[in-house]
């Protein structure tokens, strides 16, 4: 028995085929067409959506996560799936030198296509060549094709996939009779339907004017994508995902050939004009935004309209601006005469024009950028690029609906799982346009299909090798690095080559454990990191040297990603990368702000409070519902976010043979005397230059401390009220002591931190994150000179103020502790955890 069956040709199921022969399992891939059609869609495509974080080879500039998922949930107006989403945003970092692998070449951005040449990286060849050499690869792997053998059914039993059938036919005058194949696993990847005129007419069905609008769609893709396993699948209780309407559809030329038009058939004219309908009107913006955020619109445009044409309108101010199409359009003198040859109604469209023309505002006019040309007074307005149409020879492009593919779909998870009722097959995936619609449910953007493609047909792949060994489906991304992992990657590489620095900190003797260092491991090394930057002043491949050797850096912006990747809620792990300083001062603020118009509206503000008893203003048990549920939330989300960091650090095989409680003490002992602060040598670590300092873990200590003593007073003071003691306590009393005590230490603690921080040599850690460290240490300081002041004047008219201003900071560094800085105290005590268990566990072996 085969382990996996692929069914599908195109780029998605070669992904599929060539991960899974990689990951060792014996592969089928079957493909409805002949050899000759091989690839679906994937033949007409050219490039592949890229998130990157600078330029790279065929990239320029860069074009981060968060831009990529912001294009994206423009031109999806929000219909789509986030985390899968940004799996796929993730994924296109890093899937490119894989690509090369296997024997992909890419190209700088073609001439006409400049728009995305920051974004989209472009196949050298097209994606025919790009197919061509995933199949001579898979064949020199070992991937058994066979073509012209189309699957028409599936045996599926409780969930899990039994078999493949395929049909009696013809192939090359041969009679070949049905089969049955089954094999261990099964990744779906055979398109779309639509090639399925009658699935299509089923699904638009008839308009307001009588008409059947997809008796007029022109198919730039395959004609074998008739949707045959969509259909059994959905038949089989497979969930769903999409709106069968919804496409990657555009506005192509309407003497476009029925099937296969690809890429020469569309009209790139669009943004550069108007464009009218049968009845000579406009009825949407042409310069909405740039042409690859909105060319799969137009076609679902043209499709409402009478008889589903459109027409494209430009003027020779136009040409020379766009890539030509391959029918020239029609050409004329002047408007009257072009609105005879497209056969529009010549009054109307004349108005249209005269309209639109006298509508025009002069500006900088840059089919580059999103620039100033834009129409006032009509509707529907051109928001960019508009120039009157006045300029003869006019030219005139007919245009139907081209279908792409189609959105309707399986619906899946992280680990592309086709799931039945909501649970997850263990052995059947999806990828490709199968399952597109969870991550379009409507509109496109350039090159986004083919990473939609890539990801998926990855981890399907991936997955459904694991599933052959019974062995569960990698719920998250595949473990291939992004650009900040490849970077620490790349340099444990050369630290493992070299092995100075073993004395330095944990981080090293955890690395000479390793000859590979996975995602897993380069979180685990990066957050036990304590960014003291010894080794960066030791090491004789730091830059100048070609090596580039930071480690400081690198790992600090792997910790970033750790805390984003396991904050929970999954969303609020986006304020990592928010201004800190902005976020934490301005939440303090607000807060405080509202507790003084609290006070002000009660007439409390100014108020001599008889002894200093703050629970006369704020009652006892208000504080605590308030504070007390921020703080659980708090703790909650952190502890969760650091089992999720546990789990995806340590392996089950590894938990097993722990005994935990040394290695639990020893990371205590280290965290609790910031062991690794000390340079290894008691002589502590470095700061602006080269030279050692204990500074760093003096002010940390004080914070440290000073922090416990100020949450040991508040403790004893709660452990009071309740036997019976009530606030306000003397200045002599436990509470207050250790508040003062740990109030001083948490004043000159992060006083010196700040200080600290600026004066930090510029390649320590990563700049970017130097706001949210300051953000943090002048919150804790806040809350401390609130603290201090509020027991100076509690038995004034300032007190109540005062307590307002203490309180709204502390709610504050409440509300944000999950998403700050202090989450990294965490993370790096799970990491000292491992560390020492790691230790234990080698100390055993040479027992």
């Amino acid at each position: 028995m085969i382990d996996v069956l692929v069914i599908g040709g195109g780029n998605a199921a070669l992904c599929a085929a060539l991960m899974a022969r990689e990951a060792g399992a014996s592969v089928l891939l079957l493909e409805a067409s002949p050899r000759e059609w091989r690839g679906g869609n994937s033949q007409h495509t050219r490039n592949l959506r890229c998130m990157h974080d600078a330029p790279q080879d065929v990239l320029v500039d860069a074009y981060p996560e968060e831009e990529f998922w912001q294009d994206l949930l423009n031109v999806t107006d929000g219909k789509t799936n986030e985390e899968l989403a940004r799996l796929v945003i993730r994924e296109s970092s890093t899937c490119r030198d894989w690509m090369r692998q296997h024997g992909v070449h890419f190209q700088p951005p073609l001439s006409g296509a400049l728009h995305v040449a920051r974004t989209n990286a472009f196949f050298m060849g097209g994606g025919k060549a790009l197919i061509n050499a995933y199949y001579r690869s898979a064949e020199r792997l070992g991937v058994q094709i066979r073509y012209e053998t189309p699957v028409e059914d599936l045996e599926i039993k409780d969930g899990r996939f039994v078999a493949a059938l395929i049909p009696e036919r013809q192939v090359n005058g041969v009679h070949l009779a049905a089969e049955r194949i089954e094999a261990k696993s099964c990744v779906l990847a055979a398109g779309g339907f639509e090639s399925n005129r009658d699935w299509l007419r089923e699904a638009w069905g008839q308009n307001e004017r009588g008409e059947y609008p997809s008796d007029n769609f022109l198919i730039r893709g395959t004609r074998f994508n008739t949707g045959t396993l969509l259909k059994r699948m959905l038949s089989l209780g497979a969930d769903r995902i999409g709106d069968p309407t919804q496409a990657h559809m555009v506005a192509i030329d309407a003497r476009a050939p029925l099937y296969d038009g690809g890429i020469c058939t569309r009209i790139d004219c669009v943004s550069l004009g108007v464009v009218v309908n049968k009845e000579g009107e406009r009825f949407y913006d042409e310069g909405e935004d740039f042409w690859p955020k909105r060319y799969a619109i137009w076609g679902r445009l043209v499709a409402q309209q009478p008889e589903q044409i459109g027409f494209s309108i430009i003027d020779s101010k136009a040409v020379g601006h766009f890539m030509p199409p391959v029918f020239p359009g029609s050409k004329a003198d002047s408007l009257e005469q072009l609105a005879d040859q497209l056969e529009l109604p010549r009054e109307t469209f004349l108005r249209t024009l005269q309209r639109y023309n006298k509508a025009c505002r002069s500006g900088s006019f840059d089919h580059t950028k999103l620039d100033d040309c834009a129409t006032e007074g009509i509707s529907p307005a051109k928001t960019h690029w508009a120039r009157p149409i006045d300029t003869p020879p006019f030219y005139g492009y007919a245009l139907r609906p081209g279908v792409t593919f189609t959105y309707l779909g399986l619906k899946t998870d992280a680990t592309a799982a086709v799931r039945f009722a909501n649970q997850p097959s263990k052995n059947l995936f999806v990828a490709g346009e199968m399952m597109a619609g969870n991550v379009l449910g409507k509109g496109y953007t350039a090159g986004v299909g083919m990473s939609i493609g890539t990801a998926f047909g990855r981890i399907a792949g991936h997955n459904a090798a694991l599933s052959c060994l019974d062995r569960q489906p990698e719920s998250n991304l595949i473990p291939l690095l992004n650009t900040a992992e490849e970077d620490v990657n790349r340099q444990m590489q050369i630290c493992n080559a070299c092995r100075y620095c073993e004395g330095f900190c944990a981080v090293f003797p955890a690395m000479t454990q390793r000859l590979e260092f996975n995602k897993a491991d380069i979180h685990y090394l990066a957050n036990l990191c304590h960014n003291c930057g010894a080794c960066l002043h030791a090491c004789q491949y730091a830059a100048p040297h070609e090596f580039d050797v930071n480690i400081p850096r690198a790992m600090a912006k792997v910790r970033l990603q750790t805390y984003i990747d396991f904050a929970w809620p999954k969303k609020l792990g986006a304020l990592y990368q928010r201004n800190g300083v902005t976020l934490a001062l301005s939440s303090g603020l607000a807060l405080c702000l509202f507790l003084i118009l609290t006070l002000l509206i009660q007439g409390n503000l100014f108020t001599k409070i008889e002894g200093g008893n703050f629970y006369h203003i704020f009652s006892h048990n208000t504080l605590v519902a308030l504070f007390g549920s921020v703080f659980v939330f708090s703790i909650l989300a952190l502890s969760v976010g650091v089992v999720h960091f546990w789990r995806k650090v340590t392996p089950k095989e590894e938990k097993r043979q722990q005994e935990p409680l040394p290695a639990m003490l020893q990371a205590g002992k280290a965290a609790l005397t910031l062991k690794y602060l000390d340079g290894g040598h008691g002589q502590g670590c470095n700061n602006e230059d080269d030279a050692y300092t204990l500074s760093r873990s003096r002010f940390h200590h004080l914070t440290f401390y000073g922090f416990m003593l100020c949450f040991a007073a508040t403790s004893v003071a709660t452990l009071y009220h309740y036997i019976g003691w009530e606030a306000p306590y003397p200045v002599f009393s436990l509470p207050v002591m250790l508040g003062i005590i740990g109030g001083l230490g948490l004043l000159v603690g992060p006083a010196g931190l700040l200080y600290l921080n600026y004066k930090r040599h510029p390649d320590h850690g990563d700049q970017a994150q130097r706001p949210m460290d300051r953000a943090f240490i002048v919150l804790l300081f806040m809350i401390s000179l609130t603290g201090l002041l509020l027991l100076c004047v509690r038995e004034t008219t300032l007190m109540p103020l005062m307590l307002a201003l203490h309180l709204g900071f502390v709610m504050a560094f409440f509300l944000t502790m999950p998403y700050s800085k202090f989450a990294h105290g965490f993370y790096r005590s799970a990491a000292l955890f491992k560390s020492y268990l790691e230790c234990v566990k080698e100390k055993k072996a040479k027992q």
